[in-house]
């Protein structure tokens, strides 16, 4: 600390001295002390200006590395918590699979790809059949134990690249991509199946079935009306085994 001690403590050596700041502008970064022997004095206070310019901005430098390191991390940082706030957001807390929200803006967006590389895909839109007779028998607790296990055969049936959404309690959606309609029924006969095996796995003392309507996304890029479309089929599905 030059304020109490211009030499170090721990010299008693007496001669002739060069005090030489390290500095930068206005900013002081320590001192050099520097014994002047036999070459001249003025070289001493040339080379000791050159070294102190070089250690100035050697020690900025540096310090402008380690901030735009931690700047970095920072943003680093941000970015995964936004992701992973963004990721929370978009997913169904029940199942796990995405909520209405994830699959609107998901499933849109494998949508307007579909379009843009002129590919096939199919919308399913189905709902659980007697959530609310479950409920009202066994308990809202089984009942959600219901629902995930449809959004468990669900995962089964379809594949990863697909995109499956929970809309509502008992409502569920699919992009299928690649499918056609005609693979519709292949894809139903899986789901009943599954439905059937997990009901089993779980113990449940009721059979979960599903109703399922589906639509091409032939010349529409719109998601909601492709939805729609699929849910007006699922009507007419619920309509001819039900009855009015």
């Amino acid at each position: 600390n030059p304020k109490k001690n211009i030499f170090p403590t721990q010299s008693d050596k007496k001669g002739i001295f060069i005090f030489q700041p390290i500095f930068s502008g206005n900013l002081n970064y320590g001192y050099i002390i520097c014994e002047v022997g036999n070459i001249d004095f003025t070289y001493h206070n040339v080379y000791l200006k050159i070294l102190v310019t070089f250690l100035s901005q050697l020690y900025e430098y540096t310090q402008s590395e380690d901030n735009e390191e931690l700047l970095k991390k920072k943003n680093t940082e941000l970015l995964e918590s936004n992701s992973s706030l963004s990721l929370v957001s978009k997913t169904d807390e029940l199942t796990g699979i995405l909520n209405r929200r994830g699959f609107y803006d998901i499933g849109q967006k494998a949508l307007d790809v579909a379009h843009e590389m002129n590919a096939s895909a199919v919308i399913f839109f189905s709902d659980l059949n007697g959530l609310k007779k479950i409920n009202d028998s066994y308990g809202h607790v089984i009942g959600d134990r219901a629902i995930r296990a449809f959004s468990e055969a669900l995962r089964k049936v379809f594949r990863k690249s697909d995109v499956i959404g929970r809309l509502s309690g008992d409502e569920f959606a699919v992009f299928a991509n690649g499918m056609t309609i005609n693979q519709v029924e292949v894809v139903r006969k899986k789901l009943a199946e599954e439905n059937l095996k997990i009901s089993k796995k779980y113990g449940f003392p009721f059979e979960i079935s599903c109703c399922i309507g589906a639509t091409e996304i032939a010349d529409s890029n719109n998601l909601m009306i492709l939805l729609n479309e699929a849910d007006q089929v699922l009507y007419e599905e619920k309509r001819k085994r039900y009855g009015n």
